[in-house]
């Protein structure tokens, strides 16, 4: 299975909302909790958008993401945003601890889940990490397990991008004729395994409390400089 560090063939950019995710609190702690925004799902509908697949049929792009205290409706807005650009089954790794944590996060999830557009690992909640095991181990743990399982099972070839970014970055595509379909098809033409993604780093974008719309339509500004 290849595509572990994947993409950037085409010089795509993250946009990253790493800094965003942390938006200065108000001085007088009226900003809402995170996970008290509404998770406006589109799950339920990719069903009928053709993402669903022949059963059969190999996947050209996944994605593997593990997250912890991440807010159900940033994850679901990162499942449709990239969805959107052509990902076609997406594995969350839940590292949540507690039942206060899991089952909305779960609950954000089951509707991608029940229509076969992701799959939800549940057996590595409250993993800790350390010096030699963090987030790439665990990815590559949870993927190769779910790829023994339905509906990855048998469906992954050599050539499957796997896209491992964080819950608080998302790929751009400058080329609005370009899909991760067709960055994986171009890859697998260059005969590339694994590329870098370029970053651009974005701050809070002048927001004192995190903005309740989609982190991609709400943190449009950041300060000049070059890819990283």
């Amino acid at each position: 299975m290849r595509g572990h560090a994947v993409l950037s063939a085409l010089l795509l950019a993250a946009a990253d909302a790493k800094h965003a995710k942390h938006a200065a609190a108000a001085v007088d702690g009226a900003c809402p909790a995170e996970s008290a925004r509404a998770v406006p799902s589109c799950g339920k509908l990719w069903a009928d958008a053709g993402v669903v697949r022949d059963p059969t049929r190999p996947y050209d792009v996944v994605s593997v993401m593990n997250f912890k205290a991440t807010a159900p409706a940033a994850l679901v807005n990162w499942a449709d945003y990239h969805l959107l650009f052509g990902l076609q089954h997406l594995v969350f790794v839940d590292n949540n601890c507690g039942e206060h944590m899991t089952a909305p996060a779960e609950a954000a999830l089951s509707p991608y889940v029940d229509v076969g557009v992701a799959t939800l690992v549940t057996r590595y909640r409250c993993l800790s990490f350390n010096d030699t095991f963090g987030a790439p181990q665990l990815r590559l743990i949870a993927l190769t397990e779910a790829a023994r399982a339905s509906p990855l099972r048998g469906r992954m070839l050599p050539e499957t991008l796997v896209l491992t970014i964080d819950d608080d970055e998302y790929i751009v595509l400058p080329n609005p004729s370009e899909s991760l379909g067709t960055v994986a098809a171009s890859m697998t033409r260059s005969k590339l395994c694994a590329a870098n993604v370029l970053w651009r780093n974005y701050g809070d974008a002048g927001f004192t409390c995190q903005p309740q719309g989609a982190a991609v339509s709400s943190f449009l500004r950041r300060a000049r400089g070059k890819l990283r």
